[in-house]
């Protein structure tokens, strides 16, 4: 602690407003705790704003464009032109803030105090949020829970440029449909990008270098999977490099672009510039004046190691000097495999 600091008390402190995040400080204040949720971006998460929701609506778009081309030979008169990509997004932004809203409103409901900024570890039991340039806010917290969910990973010689290559939720907010289209992905995000597109009028290339689609679930499932993908029109590679196929891609107009759907857990509140590997200057208002030499992590990430590769001492934090976080304070979220976020 920094002589002449001042805090606010904070009985359960969640750091995250996603369906983790939200969902627990909810859960929490129902069961009488005084519940404050930091979020740095929009509540809801990556589901509400980037992944599930928005990936849905895409879905049910594109299936509406597909069902009535199959009632064609029945009657269904044929759409006039391609579908106005920047109506849907405009629809699909509005449901997305209605959502969000209805977020706030259950916590504001419940008592929860959200709070929008970036935290960082500076204690064994005090965060640190950076509300804005120069403008921090402490928090002394009894337990903590820390949901800050995941960021699409790059593949291997496909790196995003934010045009071309994109991650996912780049492509579910494009304002018009691409050409050429190739996915690189194995996994349901990649499926049902694939599809979505493929139906909206998108040449589409499914390229993985599993042996089969959606390679987590069952046999069966994943032979119906890529029939399916065949059906719908999109041409699908097994055991294949994406990078490669991307050397020949027509240009212009963005009319060629992939995405990849790797995922990896965020942990910028347990950041290495917590233990000070950054720059003063890189680093938070609450911590450019301090000298830290501890490193805080909840966890292991997906691949079990810390954002560069390092294990992280657990329960280690970052004070004036080192001091051990009670195992008590934290409580970790796993994921389907029981490994820690």
């Amino acid at each position: 602690m920094v002589a002449g600091d001042k805090s606010d008390p904070a009985d359960v402190l969640i750091i995250g407003g996603g369906p983790a995040g939200y969902v627990c400080a909810l859960r929490a204040a129902q069961n009488g705790r005084s519940v404050t949720l930091i979020e740095r971006d929009r509540l809801g998460g990556v589901c509400l704003n980037e992944g599930c929701i928005p990936s849905k609506q895409l879905a049910v778009f594109a299936a509406a464009k597909a069902g009535a081309e199959r009632l064609a030979a029945a009657g269904m008169p044929a759409f006039a032109g391609a579908p106005d990509m920047r109506a849907f997004q405009k629809s699909r932004a509005a449901t997305i803030a209605t959502l969000v809203e209805g977020v706030a409103a259950l916590l504001a409901a419940a008592g929860v105090n959200t709070v929008a900024g970036n935290a960082w570890f500076v204690g064994r039991t005090r965060v640190c949020v950076e509300l804005g340039e120069e403008s921090v806010r402490y928090f002394d917290f009894k337990d903590v829970v820390i949901a800050t969910g995941s960021s699409a990973v790059e593949l291997e010689g496909l790196p995003f440029d934010g045009d071309r290559v994109v991650e996912p939720s780049r492509a579910l907010g494009w304002q018009f449909v691409p050409e050429n289209l190739l996915v690189a992905g194995d996994d349901y995000v990649a499926l049902e990008l694939a599809v979505a597109y493929a139906r909206l009028g998108s040449r589409v290339t499914l390229v993985t270098k599993s042996e089969r689609l959606l390679p987590d679930f069952d046999l069966d499932i994943s032979a119906a999977a890529q029939r399916g993908a065949k059906a719908t029109g999109i041409t699908v590679r097994l055991s294949e490099d994406p990078a490669p196929h991307a050397g020949g891609a027509e240009r212009g107009a963005a009319t060629e672009s992939r995405a990849a759907a790797a995922r990896r857990g965020r942990d910028r509140a347990l950041d290495d510039s917590v233990g000070g590997r950054r720059s003063p200057s890189d680093r938070p208002p609450c911590l450019r004046n301090r000298r830290c030499h501890g490193r805080f992590a909840a966890g292991a990430s997906r691949d079990g190691a810390g954002p560069r590769g390092r294990r992280r001492p657990r329960g280690q934090a970052c004070r004036d000097g080192r001091s051990r976080l009670a195992a008590r304070s934290v409580r970790r979220t796993r994921d389907g495999r029981g490994r820690l976020h």
